[in-house]
């Protein structure tokens, strides 16, 4: 069905455009394709190329050939590993819904449309947004994430309802139409965002109350001495998820990083010394479980 329904939404695309003496290109993407680093640099000289030509790249997941482990999981998910891969200015999303609502309009009908949302990251988004909605696989949740992943690129986000007639030329022109996201005033590097979104975490590395200070307050490395409990099984050098050790079931995530360790040889040195370690590896360790350089804390996962 995707594989009949991409001729035809092509097809589409090209009329519009060459009405407008632009040229279209389609490029379908799945997860392997901005995992690697090779083919992801190569992705990024085809997207430098087209708009150099003035052609539009029409970009969409390659679900002829996706399978769950490399499903992207939505068109949002995508577009904030586009912002990153091209460098964008400006990251626009159209939606069936006017705006962003104050609140869950299920729950609070008159919730009314907030113009400017300063903080994307300080918002409760479980909160504001409830579930999915019943078209896609998205919603404003999910836009929402992916605007605060443009936000700590140093990207703004515009949300926009896009079956309204010339929204795009009406907020270019500067009228108070959808909302406004704004960017982070620091942005983390491009390669820190590559590395925290380009995969799902394999598994997560539980720490204590110390070792999550140090992490929040003074920038460090997670060291074995921190770590607690680990939940999966991973390899060396795989994406998990850090989380600070609760009560019960209930873990506050602090970020995401690649560990150094895969997650049999975590167990066996978790909360021990570095001799401690070398002890039990030998020599052949590392310091740290996660470095600081692959570490991104406050991940919009």
């Amino acid at each position: 069905a995707a594989a009949v329904g991409q001729c035809r939404m092509m097809h589409i695309y090209d009329k519009l455009f060459s009405e407008y003496n632009r040229s279209v290109a389609q490029i379908l993407l799945t997860g392997d394709d901005v995992d690697d680093p090779d083919r992801a640099e190569h992705l990024s000289g085809t997207f430098s190329a087209l708009l150099e030509m003035g052609v539009i790249p029409i970009v969409n997941e390659n679900d002829t050939v996706s399978v769950s482990e490399l499903k992207f999981g939505d068109n949002d998910c995508l577009a904030s590993l586009l912002v990153n891969l091209i460098g964008a200015d400006l990251y626009i999303n159209l939606t069936s819904a006017p705006g962003v609502y104050a609140a869950n309009p299920q729950e609070v009908p008159d919730a009314g449309i907030l113009e400017c949302v300063e903080d994307v990251a300080g918002l409760d988004l479980g909160r504001m947004c409830g579930g999915k909605t019943s078209v896609g696989t998205g919603g404003m949740y999910s836009k929402l994430q992916a605007a605060r992943r443009a936000a700590q690129l140093g990207v703004p986000t515009l949300i926009l309802p896009g079956r309204e007639a010339d929204v795009l030329a009406r907020a270019f022109a500067g009228e108070a139409v959808g909302t406004w996201v704004r960017p982070e005033e620091h942005a983390i590097p491009r390669r820190k965002f590559w590395l925290a979104y380009q995969s799902d975490p394999a598994g997560t590395v539980l720490v204590d109350a110390g070792a999550a200070e140090a992490l929040l307050s003074k920038g460090s490395s997670l060291l074995p001495g921190g770590v607690r409990q680990v939940l999966g099984n991973f390899q060396k050098g795989a994406l998990v998820r850090v989380a600070r050790l609760g009560e019960s079931d209930s873990h506050a995530s602090l970020g995401v990083g690649l560990s150094n360790y895969s997650a049999a040889d975590l167990r066996k040195i978790m909360g021990l010394r570095r001799h401690e370690v070398a002890a039990i590896l030998g020599d052949a360790h590392y310091p740290e479980v996660i470095h600081r350089d692959n570490l991104l804390m406050d991940a919009a996962i």
